[in-house]
């Protein structure tokens, strides 16, 4: 049809520029003049010249379509690859632990199913948004050293490490107690309580194994970081106070800070400064810790005031050997 029109085109052009007189017929050759044959032939070339720059565009496009297909294709293979060799490498881990696999999700190789045991567990220990649920963890108790009165005394295992533990005083043992006696600025290294502990009541409440039993323990003293307060040197302790960051790793449940005296919650001593050194933080009646600078705090107690004393020691562990 495109062809049709051109040649059309061409023919009214010839007949308009005969009717000028531009051209003329050769009545010999019954034909085109040869001018008017030139100028003709010029014409139809540059026609001629439109349609092969289509037929040019035309095969650009083509060749267009054919690279996107070929890439797509390219593509299309190469993640099919990635999706095989994917499947590959988890059978291979799948080989390679068969029995971790096995033990862990307790898998039955003859019904080729998992236990119900194993998807309760898993029910345990996920809430119903896909979270680990936290699981209060109970402190065990042991007994370690004598009261006054001949009775042992309760401790609450706050750690074990290999052949140590970490205990501290389940219930006060020597009721009240200044941190220190005079009203001054001191640190944990200078302070009353801690010559007290590592002194009079080691001597009096354990006996010479026991005592030998409790380890020399490297305490790192820690700055009050929110009131910017030296703790002074780190020192070397066999019975020691807990520090904020101890009670926030050990007994990280205010519940389990609690100790009540007949019946009525009591405060604490910890070992670290309040908002200044003749401050020392301590544990409420609520289980919260006071001189740390979190919520209503009140910068820490005096450290001349009478509170509660839970001493902290670590002791290796009875080890039975035959």
């Amino acid at each position: 049809m495109k062809k049709l029109l051109i040649v059309g085109l061409s023919l009214a052009m010839l007949l308009n520029l005969i009717a000028c007189g531009e051209f003329s017929l050769d009545e010999n050759a019954r034909g085109l003049s040869e001018g008017a044959f030139a100028e003709y032939q010029k014409s139809f070339g540059e026609n001629n010249s439109d349609n092969t720059n289509d037929k040019s565009k035309n095969g650009k496009q083509k060749e267009i379509v054919e690279t996107k297909k070929n890439n797509e294709s390219k593509k299309e293979d190469e993640i099919k690859k990635k999706d095989e060799e994917k499947k590959t490498d988890i059978e291979e881990i799948k080989e390679n632990n068969v029995e971790k696999y096995e033990s862990e999700t307790r898998y039955d190789k003859k019904t080729k199913s998992i236990s119900t045991a194993f998807l309760d567990d898993l029910f345990e220990m996920y809430d119903e948004n896909g979270e680990i649920k936290e699981k209060k963890i109970e402190l065990k108790i042991t007994t370690f050293g004598k009261n006054e009165d001949g009775r042992e005394i309760e401790w609450l295992i706050l750690y074990e490490l290999g052949e140590k533990s970490l205990l501290i005083a389940k219930n006060p043992i020597i009721g009240t107690y200044q941190y220190n006696s005079k009203l001054d600025s001191v640190t944990w290294e200078s302070c009353g309580i801690r010559e007290y502990l590592n002194n009079e009541f080691l001597n009096k409440y354990f006996d010479d194994d026991e005592i030998d039993r409790i380890i020399e323990t490297n305490l790192k003293n820690t700055d009050n970081e929110y009131y910017k307060v030296s703790a002074g040197n780190d020192t070397v302790d066999k019975v020691f106070l807990l520090s904020i960051d101890e009670v926030k790793q050990y007994l990280p449940d205010e519940e389990d800070r609690i100790i009540k005296i007949d019946t009525q919650s009591d405060r604490w001593w910890l070992r670290s400064p309040g908002e200044k050194q003749s401050k020392a933080c301590y544990i409420d009646d609520k289980g919260q810790i006071k001189g740390s600078g979190v919520g209503d705090d009140s910068g820490g107690m005096s450290v001349d005031n009478f509170f509660s004393i839970r001493p902290a020691i670590w002791i290796k562990n009875k080890v039975f050997r035959w």
